[in-house]
C-alpha cells in the first residue's frame, strides 16, 4: 500500500511539476520584453524569477484549496457509492492527509521556480529588448 501511495504521489508531483513549468514556459515567453526591460534597470535575476515565483504560488494557492475540497467530495460520494449492506468504507480523510498534500504541491511549485531561475539567469536579456511584439 505504501509503494503504491509513493508511486501516485511521484505521478502527481511529476504533473504538478510539469503543469507549473508550463505556465511559467509561456509566462515567461509572453512578457520576454518585460524581463529584458527588468534586468536593464537593474534587477537581478534572483528579483526577477521572484516576481515569476511570487505569480506561481498566486496562482497554485486557489488550485491548492479547490483540489482539497475537490478531494474531499470526491473521497464522500465514491465512499457512499461503493458502499453495500455488507461494506461500508468511512470517506474520511486525516487533516495531516490534506497538510502533505498542500505542502507537497508548493514544493513542486518552489522546484519549478527554481528552474526558471536558472532560465532566467541564463537568458540573453538585451536580445530580449529586440524582441517583436
Amino acid at each position: 500500500m505504501r509503494a503504491t501511495s509513493l508511486f501516485l504521489v511521484g505521478i502527481v508531483g511529476l504533473v504538478a511539476f510539469a503543469a507549473t513549468m508550463n505556465a511559467q514556459d509561456v509566462a515567461l515567453s509572453e512578457r520576454l520584453r518585460e524581463v529584458g526591460t527588468l534586468r536593464v534597470l537593474g534587477m537581478s535575476p534572483a528579483r526577477v524569477t521572484y516576481v515569476f515565483g511570487l505569480e506561481a504560488l498566486i496562482l497554485a494557492l486557489p488550485g491548492v484549496a479547490l483540489g482539497l475540497a475537490g478531494g474531499v467530495y470526491l473521497s464522500e460520494v465514491l465512499s457512499l457509492l461503493y458502499s453495500t449492506e455488507i461494506i461500508r468504507l468511512p470517506g474520511f480523510i486525516a487533516p495531516t492527509a490534506l497538510t502533505l498534500a498542500s505542502v507537497l504541491m508548493l514544493g513542486f511549485v518552489l522546484i519549478a521556480v527554481a528552474f526558471r531561475w536558472r532560465a532566467i539567469s541564463r537568458m540573453h536579456w538585451r536580445g530580449a529588448l529586440s524582441v517583436k511584439e
